[in-house]
């Protein structure tokens, strides 16, 4: 009977102690870019406090664009709530080019369709959730 219960107890910790890590990729497609050159800037964010902010990124990839779509892959994420923010950087100078009064001059976009009115949508209105399995999100930017 004790062994019984030693045994138990002892696989019971192997399981908590060497569970296999679970974690989730997110693929993002940029759509509807005006032009088939630059870069797409894609970030994803995990919490709100500096969305969109550089300082606030989860991770970040820049892709070369060489049609008029882009995707990339986030791997390794744990399940939760992300947004994500991208640009198209058509002149491929690593900023996001403002005009006079902050006006965008290179098209952006938001996760979940989330809009900028004055300025950057709240985490909230972005964010989606993640689970194990993982998730594709689509930001079109001609909208």
């Amino acid at each position: 009977m004790y062994k019984k219960l030693f045994l138990l107890s002892f696989f019971s910790t192997l399981l908590v102690v060497f569970k296999p890590a679970l974690s989730a990729d997110v693929r993002v497609t940029v759509k509807g870019l005006s032009h088939a050159h630059g870069n797409a800037h894609i970030a994803i964010y995990s919490g709100g406090a500096n969305f969109p902010k550089k300082n606030g990124m989860l991770d970040q990839a820049i892709v070369p664009i060489l049609t008029f779509q882009t995707q990339w892959i986030f791997k390794g994420l744990d399940a939760g709530h992300y947004a994500v923010a991208v640009f198209h950087d058509e002149n491929s100078d690593g900023k996001f080019n403002q005009g006079f009064m902050g006006l965008p001059l290179e098209d952006f976009g938001f996760s979940m369709g989330a809009r900028a009115f004055i300025s950057a949508p709240e985490f909230s209105d972005a964010a989606f959730f993640v689970p194990v399995e993982g998730k594709d999100i689509i930001i079109d930017l001609s909208d």
